[in-house]
């Protein structure tokens, strides 16, 4: 394995990328990227698995560049509502993993918008969904109700961030599943 000195923190990455697109995704005053960085808050625990996730993005400026263009007209909303919810601010960047801040983005699994919210969630945290409205397509209404189901899960997962993370994407019960059964065997219960 590398040594930390090595690694590439994930603000520096995301810093790159924002300043290297022609016209920089930033909305008002100019500072919505350091204002999210400045919000990060998570563990910057960086592993050879986070270390190859990174890598992969700085290989891919222009992917980086089409993300960062397409938040644009988003992230302002995002991070207005993340910090009202005291949520940290790396979560304004999950829409790059679920949807590449796509707001029309569908999945095979029926996840859509920039949240990837699956029809029942998206009921669950109030998005109304019918034939001509899908309240999990309205970034306005979804960004306010990815931060509610956020807070649902991060409360039913002792306010753990990353399990929170883990527990959006695989649902909460997995992780707590998972927990309880490495628990069991004596092995960690992080993260990781």
């Amino acid at each position: 394995p590398a040594s930390n000195a090595e690694f590439r923190l994930p603000e520096t990455v995301i810093l790159e990328a924002v300043t290297s697109v022609e016209t920089p995704p930033v909305v008002a005053d100019n500072s919505i990227w350091p204002r999210i960085v400045a919000g990060f808050a998570l563990d910057k625990k960086i592993n050879s698995r986070i270390q190859a996730q990174i890598n992969w993005y700085v290989k891919h400026p222009r992917h980086m560049q089409r993300v960062c263009e397409r938040a644009r007209p988003f992230l302002y909303d995002i991070v207005e509502v993340l910090e009202q919810n005291n949520i940290p601010l790396e979560v304004a960047l999950l829409p790059v993993i679920e949807s590449a801040f796509q707001p029309f983005s569908y999945s095979s699994g029926r996840a859509a918008g920039l949240w990837q919210f699956i029809p029942g969630t998206g009921k669950m945290v109030g998005l109304k969904q019918n034939w001509w409205y899908d309240g999990r397509r309205d970034v306005h209404m979804a960004n306010r109700g990815a931060a509610k189901y956020l807070l649902s899960v991060n409360k039913m997962l002792k306010e753990d961030w990353l399990h929170t993370l883990a527990g959006y994407n695989a649902g909460p019960g997995h992780v707590i599943k998972a927990k309880r059964h490495n628990k069991k065997r004596g092995v960690d219960t992080d993260y990781w």
